[in-house]
């Protein structure tokens, strides 16, 4: 059976409902597509996920199941690109579902216009974004404003406002041929920014790219959850993921100021994400003294640290990001004054306890 589209699905312990909404979208999709779904087990540890996966791949011929032991999502999503033999591929999350004939509705669109990228639109469970129709060819110079909303990731008007997610691997449609050609890979143990370092490069080195805002995607994204809280691990992580972005922009040849600029950006707003998602919040279960260790170690590092000095009101308000507090923030980390979020912290989380 020819195959139009791969599906990869990483597993590692999936809330049961949310993995059988998963499937069910999956197996349910219309139009006359020939497709197939790689379920790459990580390593999960609930033993109904093997059972359930041994059971779907009995039931549908469409269905592949790769187990391994636990190595990340990274090494999961490469496994599964290695054993991809459709025309295209996709990537789904475990907790996430395709709307009803997404995949038929991102291949229509992306063969028609000999894209090697396709890139669509999402809903989430907020439906925040009502964005009008809109169809675009990415090509040329055009990537460059492509290439600068991967880095900072902030969602300029050009795709976030219009409904569509740029970073992410997911509601979009890759052609198998371009990714083993350009030996597009995720960075093995990097599971902060990952998707990003990935479609960087593909979206920087593709020729041509087809943006469509139709929807074919749901993230169930839970904010408040446990489980989503920035993770002691990731503070490495971003500095990996910077180091990646910094080497790809300079291979791609693309080290112009305007990239230098989104490379500031992007630098600050890791920081930021880590001082307020990992240092100064109060659910985390690691010891403050800890996490002020970590913190440090991440704004004294020499990369982020020379992108940091370099960051000026001027660019923070071409950015639109500028404000009284964040100037503040940005002062303590020139500076690496970290003892006084740190203490900010300390007495925030004895007022909680009383």
């Amino acid at each position: 059976m020819y195959i139009d589209i791969s599906v990869i699905i990483p597993v590692y312990n999936p809330p049961h409902d949310m993995f059988e909404k998963c499937i069910g979208s999956l197996l349910s999709q219309t139009g006359d597509l020939g497709l197939e779904f790689i379920f790459v087990n990580d390593g999960s540890t609930d033993e109904w996920i093997a059972e359930r996966l041994e059971r779907l791949e009995q039931e549908d011929k469409r269905v592949v199941v790769i187990t391994k032991e636990n190595e990340g999502v990274s090494v999961a999503r490469n496994i599964g690109i290695e054993r991809a033999r459709g025309e295209y591929i996709a990537f789904v999350d475990h907790d996430d579902y395709m709307l009803d004939g997404g995949l038929e509705y991102m291949h229509r669109v992306t063969a028609r216009e000999k894209a090697q990228i396709g890139v669509f639109g999402y809903i989430d469970k907020n439906n925040s974004i009502d964005a009008d129709p809109w169809n675009d060819i990415i090509e040329g110079e055009k990537k460059n404003n492509t290439i600068k909303d991967v880095i900072v990731e902030l969602g300029g008007d050009s795709y976030y406002r219009k409904g569509i997610m740029i970073v992410t691997l997911w509601a979009k449609l890759y052609r198998r041929d371009f990714i083993r050609e350009q030996n597009i890979r995720l960075v093995p143990g990097l599971v902060f920014d990952d998707d990003v370092v990935f479609n960087l490069e593909a979206l920087g080195k593709a020729e041509r790219i087809v943006a469509d805002t139709h929807r074919v995607y749901y993230y169930a994204y839970y904010c408040n959850s446990q489980s989503n809280l920035f993770r002691q691990e990731y503070i490495p992580m971003l500095i990996i993921a910077m180091n990646n972005k910094k080497r790809l922009i300079e291979e791609m040849g693309r080290n112009t100021e305007e990239m230098k600029e989104a490379l500031t950006i992007r630098a600050f707003l890791n920081v930021l994400k880590a001082d307020m998602a990992y240092l100064c919040e109060t659910r985390q279960k690691v010891s403050l003294s800890q996490r002020h260790r970590d913190f440090s170690s991440l704004v004294k590092d020499d990369i982020l640290a020379a992108y940091i000095r370099k960051l000026s009101i001027d660019i923070l308000k071409k950015y639109s990001i500028y404000d009284k507090s964040l100037m503040a923030r940005l002062f303590i980390y020139k500076y690496k004054l970290v003892w006084i979020l740190t203490a900010k912290t300390w007495v925030k989380q004895k007022f909680l306890r009383r």
